[in-house]
């Protein structure tokens, strides 16, 4: 997992040496930056993946927001999420990296494609 970390680091480092590059000279290689950015959601897929991928499931007693555990209470005692609501909506995923995206939400928070209507 370390190593998967330090590697998304030097990407994201040579992702704004490019990014810089284009600011200098107006002459980067668009499909070495597109690269780049999918080597970094792929190393972000592998570093979040054992944050839990899967959608939450209510019957593991912990809020889908921030994981504590607040057994089979309405409301979360940490963050105040309204967990009835939360299980009655649909639980959308990502396509690109599989982890839950908001209905409302226009990008995902882990990889930041955007999301597709489902």
């Amino acid at each position: 997992m370390v190593a998967e970390r330090s590697a998304k680091i030097q990407k994201l480092v040579e992702l704004g040496e490019a990014a810089h590059l284009l600011f200098r000279t107006k002459k980067v290689d668009r499909e070495a930056l597109l690269k780049l950015s999918q080597d970094i959601i792929d190393l972000e897929k592998t570093v979040n993946a054992p944050l839990g991928k899967l959608p939450p499931n209510r019957a593991d007693g912990l809020c889908p927001n921030c994981g504590i555990a607040c057994g089979g209470a309405a409301f979360c005692t940490g963050c105040g999420l309204n967990i009835d609501e939360f299980f009655t909506r649909p639980i959308l995923v990502c396509r690109a990296c599989g982890f839950m995206v908001a209905e409302e939400d226009v990008y995902c928070g882990i990889c930041g494609s955007k999301r597709e209507e489902q």
